[in-house]
């Protein structure tokens, strides 16, 4: 079994074997476009919606949202944010 990228000897990692055995399921999306926020008005992608149906993840992202600071979020190393 091969072992994650990235993953190297810490706690928790597991190898590929082992998580495409398991099942789990996913609640909802959310998603959102920048907005202004008040008092400055800068854009900022921190409100989102629970979307339904298919939807498509790239390597930036979820389809359709936004982040206002890609230095911080979003990117290739983050292009998904999970709560278990």
């Amino acid at each position: 079994m091969a072992t994650p990228p990235g993953c190297g000897a810490r706690p928790g990692c597991e190898t590929l074997g082992a998580m495409s055995a398991r099942s789990t399921s996913i609640d909802r999306f959310y998603i959102g476009r920048l907005q202004p926020l008040a008092p400055e008005g800068q854009l900022s992608g921190i409100v989102k919606n629970a979307v339904s149906g298919p939807l498509a993840l790239g390597t930036l992202g979820l389809a359709g949202d936004q982040q206002g600071d890609p230095r911080y979020h979003g990117g290739p190393q983050k292009a998904l944010h999970h709560y278990p």
